[in-house]
C-alpha cells in the first residue's frame, strides 16, 4: 500500500512540476512581447519626433506622374477600360496609347 502512494505522490508530483514549468515559460513569454511591445511604442514615438524636427526642405518631395496628352479616338477605336483598341480582321489590338 505504501509503494502504490509513493507511485501516485511521485505521478502528481511530475504533472505539478511540469504544469508549473509551462505556466512560468507561459508567463515569461508574455512579459517578453509586453517588453518588445514597449520599446516599440518608444522608438516610433522618437521617429515621429525626429521627423517634425526635421526642415521640410531635407523630405523627399513626392513625385508627380507625368500627364499625357489624350488624343481623342479615331472613327474606328474604342476605349474599353482606358485602352485603345482598335478593329482587325479576327478581333481587336490593342494600341499603346490611353484614352
Amino acid at each position: 500500500m505504501d509503494d502504490q502512494r509513493t507511485a501516485n505522490a511521485i505521478h502528481t508530483i511530475w504533472w505539478q512540476v511540469a504544469l508549473g514549468g509551462f505556466l512560468a515559460l507561459t508567463a515569461h513569454s508574455v512579459v517578453e512581447a509586453a517588453y518588445a511591445r514597449y520599446q516599440l511604442q518608444q522608438v516610433t514615438r522618437q521617429f515621429e519626433a525626429d521627423l517634425k524636427a526635421m526642415p521640410s526642405s531635407l523630405l523627399p518631395d513626392a513625385p508627380t506622374p507625368p500627364r499625357e496628352r489624350l488624343m481623342p479616338l479615331r472613327q474606328n477605336e474604342r476605349c474599353i477600360q482606358g485602352r485603345r483598341f482598335e478593329p482587325v480582321q479576327n478581333g481587336w489590338r490593342q494600341i499603346n496609347a490611353p484614352c
